[in-house]
Parts: structure tokens; sequence; C-alpha cells
């Protein structure tokens, strides 16, 4: 299984930002002239273009009996509510609440 990061994270994480008014190579005394090696832009390329996967998303919502909690993603019965359904892996919230 592949392991998922997060891209925003690790392009921070080697001083690289969205914004290249905030990134640690821009060289702002030259016009904003990008100082970045290029190999290492090669790698911010293919890290910005490699494809992503959106995370399972649910929502905890209670069970007829009022004892149990039934995730909406795969409908199994949980005793307690979590961030994450352990059934499928699901990032959980209540019903009410919105995603970032």
């Amino acid at each position: 299984m592949s392991d998922l990061i997060d891209r925003k994270a690790l392009m921070e994480s080697v001083g690289v930002a969205d914004d290249c008014e905030k990134c640690q190579y821009n060289d702002t005394m030259h016009k904003g002239f990008c100082t970045m090696p290029s190999e290492f832009v090669n790698v911010c390329e293919a890290i910005a273009d490699a494809p992503s996967v959106e995370p399972k998303t649910g929502s905890w919502k209670l069970h007829k009996s009022g004892a149990l909690f039934v995730c909406s993603a795969c409908g199994e019965t949980s005793l307690r509510t979590e961030h994450y359904c352990p059934n499928c892996g699901a990032k959980m919230r209540w019903a009410s609440e919105k995603f970032d």
C-alpha cells in the first residue's frame, strides 16, 4: 500500500511555498528571481504534479436503538464515536459539522 503524504506540508518542510513571495528561494533583491537549484525544481514539480487522493469522509449518525453510532461511509456500527471509523478508516464528523 502506498503512503499518503500532505503535499503542502512536504513542500513547506523544504522551504518551498505556494506563493513565490513566501518561498525561501525567492531572491527579492533580484525582482523575485528563483534561486532554487535546477535539480530541486524538478523534484518539486514532480511532487506538485503527482496524483492525489481525496480522503474518505463520513459522519456519525445515531442508530435507531439509541445505543450505537452508524458510519455513513460504510454502514457499520460502533459503540462510541471516534475521529476515524474503525471499520473503513473514513475521517468522521457529526452530520451537523463541516470539514475544512
